[in-house]
């Protein structure tokens, strides 16, 4: 089964949002989503940004299970079609986010 998880690497005053999906030993790919959150501000089992004032945290937290939900129904599309699906292309180039932060 595969898996979709986001995840922040440093602790920088405002740090970027990762998104790591992987199929085990299939598939294993992160990218940056292009989103920023400030420091402190991310809950690591909840998968959202906590409250506050910085930033739009309400829209970004949508953003965020769109996105999830947006590749695992692509990824399940194209195992139903027995197409081979590009988990880097569409990380990457088919879903923009557009928040208000």
């Amino acid at each position: 089964m595969a898996t979709g998880k986001f995840r922040i690497k440093t602790t920088n005053d405002w740090n970027t949002i990762f998104y790591r999906f992987k199929q085990g030993n299939v598939f294993d790919c992160e990218t940056s989503i292009g989103i920023q959150i400030p420091k402190g501000r991310w809950s690591d089992s909840k998968q959202e940004v906590l409250i506050t004032k910085d930033i739009n945290y309400r829209d970004v937290n949508v953003k965020l299970k769109e996105f999830d939900a947006f590749i695992r129904k692509e990824y399940e599309n194209s195992k139903l079609s027995d197409a081979t699906m590009q988990i880097p292309v569409i990380l990457t180039t088919q879903f923009q986010f557009k928040v208000t932060t």
